[in-house]
């Protein structure tokens, strides 16, 4: 799971909702375990295709330069992977460019180590990325600006922390792609991973093509095409915003939907032979809403689907409920790989959830919660006048990338989130 100084994704949504079709068509125990639903399984394809590559390192010209020692950066998305490692994406004031960057001191101090992408002259590039551990990443760049997508794109692939990076086979965007706007990489293991680009706008639709690897991200080869998909093949529905893709593992994995108060229930599509098919799923309505789903003035989103293991996963359904602005929120968990869900209410609607284990847990929105009973009760920890997505690696210490008006900070805690620090972000290279 990017977020982009840029987003494309907002402009996306303008199109959405302003042009026609250009593509073809405190805390509060709240018990509530709902009754799980099964989820049918879809038969595996007859052929895989396998590919032999090489992944290579060309020279490019003009590549992005790195930030200089004593620079302060902006850190816009992290991943901390102990007390002291993690990766960040950050931009820094002096450059249009996201920067790839590490670090060994708990966020302090920042390391350089954006592969060698070229620059782009009508702007700045901005990316999408995969961490997996200290050492291994996936990244790939695209511009900043909404313009037709270019002849090749490749990803880099490091598995040295960033020392030296490795590009793929490039994925040429086909012709009838508008734009190419990288939004999601999921990767349950090493070798299979998968690549959703956002590449059309229409009324109401968001036309996304996705890319699966199955040698770590060497080769790149396309399973959803809006337009050139076998048509007797299924695929997830080009109507409504993606909010989200991931994988439990290398055959099942999810795309999820905001309804955005255009459709009613929610949307969700997934695939259980490794994204060759994909099929509508429905999710149990809670206890306490049975008619969530099926009520025409409810319209519904789904969040931060996120696997800690092959089996254990979690997400946030928002709601909007009728007139006003009324909404609420669910944590929707599965222990069986999305075989089954169950539900329980969230202390309040809209915010931002991190399972860390099975039992422990963290949501931001408008305070800081936290479980410690898989999400059956919730304890107010603090208020806060910020939002963004928590990154814990244990219950006692974690970072939060604070966006508030348009401020951002990296902020840390150490006490169970009682009280946080704001770190000052500098280069030292």
């Amino acid at each position: 799971m990017n977020k982009k100084s840029i987003s494309l994704i907002g402009i996306i949504c303008i199109l959405l909702a302003a042009c026609g079709n250009s593509m073809p068509p405190e805390p509060t125990a709240i018990p509530p375990t709902d009754a799980p639903i099964l989820v049918p399984t879809l038969p595996p394809p007859a052929d895989t295709p396998t590919v032999q590559i090489t992944e290579t390192v060309t020279p490019v010209r003009n590549p992005i330069p790195h930030l200089a020692t004593g620079t302060e950066v902006s850190i816009t998305t992290k991943n901390m992977m102990d007390a002291s490692r993690g990766w960040a994406i950050g931009t820094a004031a002096s450059d249009p460019n996201e920067h790839i960057l590490v670090t060994a001191d708990g966020g302090t101090n920042w390391k350089d180590v954006t592969p060698p992408e070229g620059t782009d002259p009508a702007g700045g590039k901005v990316a999408t990325a995969w961490f997996m551990g200290g050492d291994t990443a996936w990244v790939i760049y695209s511009s900043n600006i909404l313009q037709a997508p270019p002849a090749g794109v490749t990803v880099w692939k490091t598995i040295d922390g960033g020392a030296t990076w490795n590009t793929s086979q490039p994925i040429t965007p086909p012709g009838n792609m508008e734009f190419f706007s990288p939004g999601f990489f999921s990767f349950p293991d090493n070798l299979h991973g998968w690549l959703l680009v956002h590449g059309g706008a229409g009324m109401s639709h968001d036309y996304i093509y996705v890319y699966g690897t199955t040698d770590g991200g060497a080769s790149w080869f396309s399973q959803v095409d809006p337009i050139n998909s076998d048509a007797t093949s299924a695929f997830p529905s080009m109507s409504l915003w993606k909010t989200g893709m991931a994988f439990a593992d290398a055959q099942k994995g999810w795309i999820t939907y905001e309804n955005g108060g255009v459709a009613p229930g929610l949307t969700l599509y997934g695939t259980a032979n490794g994204g060759y098919s994909w099929a509508a799923e429905s999710l149990p309505p809670p206890g306490s809403q049975p008619d969530l789903f099926s009520n025409a003035n409810y319209s519904c989103g789904a969040y931060g689907l996120t696997f800690l293991d092959a089996q254990q996963g979690s997400m946030v359904v928002t709601c909007m409920m009728g007139s006003g602005d009324l909404k609420k929120s669910w944590l929707y968990r599965t222990a069986d790989a999305g075989q089954s869900w169950q539900s329980s209410l969230l202390p309040a609607p809209g915010g931002d959830l991190q399972m860390i284990d099975v039992d422990n847990g963290y949501y931001v929105g408008g305070k800081i919660f936290r479980t410690t009973d898989s999400g059956k009760s919730w304890v107010t920890v603090i208020p806060v006048k910020w939002s963004g997505q928590p990154d814990f690696i244990d219950l006692s210490t974690g970072w939060i990338v604070a966006v508030h008006d348009n401020e951002r900070a990296l902020v840390q805690t150490t006490n169970r989130a009682v009280n946080w620090v704001i770190l000052k972000t500098v280069i030292t290279n």
